[in-house]
This record gives C-alpha cells, sequence and structure tokens, in this order.
C-alpha cells in the first residue's frame, strides 16, 4: 500500500499541486502547531475538547485543517495545554535575514528565565 507521504512527494514533483501546497503553507503550519501543543501536554484531542469548553470533533475539524481558527480559538488552546501562543512574522527577502537573527538571539537570551519545559519557537536565520 502507498503510503501518503510516498503520494506527497509524487505530487510535490507536479508544479499544479507544488502552488497550491505553497498556497496553503500557513494554514498547515497552524494545524501542526495545534497538534504539537496538544502532544506537548500528553493529553487527547477529548481532553482538550473538556478543557476548551468545546467538543471532540470541534477539536479534530481544527487539527485536520478543515477550519481556520480564530485568535480566540488559538488562545485557548494555548490556555488548555499550558502555553503561550505566539505570533510571529519574518521577513520574505534574504537582506532582512539578519536583522531576524539577531532580534532572535537576543530574544532567547531574555527567555532563560521561562519554567522548565516551556515550549517556545523563535525566528532562526542563517546568513
Amino acid at each position: 500500500m502507498t503510503q501518503l507521504s510516498e503520494l506527497h512527494e509524487r505530487w510535490m514533483r507536479k508544479p499544479g499541486y507544488r502552488k497550491a501546497h505553497k498556497a496553503l503553507e500557513d494554514e498547515f503550519a497552524i494545524v501542526r502547531a495545534v497538534i504539537a501543543a496538544r502532544k506537548h501536554a500528553g493529553i487527547t484531542q477529548a481532553e482538550l475538547a473538556r478543557r476548551m469548553g468545546t467538543t471532540q470533533p470541534a477539536v479534530t475539524r481544527l487539527e485536520s485543517g478543515r477550519v481556520q481558527p480564530s485568535l480566540r480559538t488559538l488562545r485557548r488552546v494555548a490556555e488548555a495545554t499550558g502555553l503561550k501562543l505566539m505570533i510571529e512574522f519574518e521577513p520574505l527577502d534574504q537582506e532582512s535575514l539578519g536583522t531576524i537573527a539577531s532580534k532572535s538571539v537576543e530574544l532567547v537570551a531574555k527567555d532563560q528565565n521561562d519554567a522548565p519545559g516551556q515550549v517556545r519557537r523563535y525566528a532562526h536565520a542563517s546568513r
């Protein structure tokens, strides 16, 4: 049987699929972040739903990418998983990467006093 990852690899060779996939990159990132937050908390979809005050099918839709979550929903996910919601913007051009990298290092240094096990993602850029 063909694995989904194998199909994805094969389809990524097709320009139309690749373009459509790139257009949905942000939505995929949100889905991955929600799933990672739930797994980090070590809870099931049902438990996440209970903590958020919603239903397990609603969490399933959220994790499948069938719905685009509101900022309020993302805050509820963060609260339910004991994490802090962080939203970041990154430059699209290579010239600005040096500025982002130096700011990222500064932010990481300031974060050393956070609670143990706190998960944070920072922009990383190499020159």
